[in-house]
């Protein structure tokens, strides 16, 4: 559980299109294939707990949370680097 969560994206029914990336030394950024209205929002390597946090506010606004393995292995991966990070139970919003 030591490699960190280097992105999160979301798609809302709200049209909501959003990606979290965590940006790493040695990976050049790069948008040029995504298509047109995806957000994006780059976080510096050091803040991968920030990004979580973020996640789950987003995660919060939202009733539903439909995911392809999610509940196999994204919600527990997320859950448990969450836990390593120290974020308080209280804000993760996967268990």
């Amino acid at each position: 559980m030591r490699k960190k969560i280097t992105a999160v994206g979301f798609e809302g029914s709200d049209g909501l299109k959003q990606i979290f990336i965590l940006r790493r030394s040695g990976i050049e950024e790069g948008v040029n294939e995504l298509l047109p209205g995806i957000k994006i929002i780059f976080y510096d390597e050091t803040k991968e707990k920030e990004m979580i946090l973020d996640t789950f506010e987003l995660m919060e606004k939202y009733p539903l949370l439909v995911t392809y393995n999610g509940d196999g292995f994204d919600l527990p991966y997320l859950y448990n680097r969450a836990s390593r990070l120290g974020i308080d139970r209280q804000k993760i919003h996967c268990t």
